[in-house]
Parts: C-alpha cells; sequence; structure tokens
C-alpha cells in the first residue's frame, strides 16, 4: 500500500513559505525543480506535493 501523498495549491504554499506567488512561481522554473512535485488537477489549476517541495527548498538553502 501506498503512503497518500499531500498535495497543496499555490495559495497554500505561498503560505506556509511566507512567500509571494511570483516569488514561489520563481522558484517553480528553477532548472532543477523537481517536476514530479507538479500535478495539473484541471485546464488552470496545479497542485504541489508538499514533501517534494519541503525538499527542494531545505536542500537548496543548504547549497546557498
Amino acid at each position: 500500500m501506498q503512503d497518500k501523498m499531500t498535495y497543496a495549491p499555490v495559495k497554500a504554499m505561498c503560505a506556509r513559505y511566507a512567500i509571494s506567488r511570483t516569488t514561489f512561481w520563481r522558484i517553480t522554473k528553477a532548472a532543477d525543480f523537481p517536476r514530479d512535485a507538479i500535478r495539473r488537477v484541471g485546464a488552470r489549476s496545479v497542485r504541489f506535493d508538499v514533501a517534494m517541495v519541503d525538499a527542494y527548498l531545505a536542500q537548496a538553502s543548504n547549497e546557498g
């Protein structure tokens, strides 16, 4: 049985990290951002895997 993944919309991710929507979208455009963390749920709606984004941001903050 797989563990349930937790996905959140952009608004929740911005609130979680206390950043603006523009900053969050810039982060997602980085070449090393995990594309598997992004899930489309509609034509104009996306959700993000919270654990994957947490790991990415932790790694990015440790690097510089």
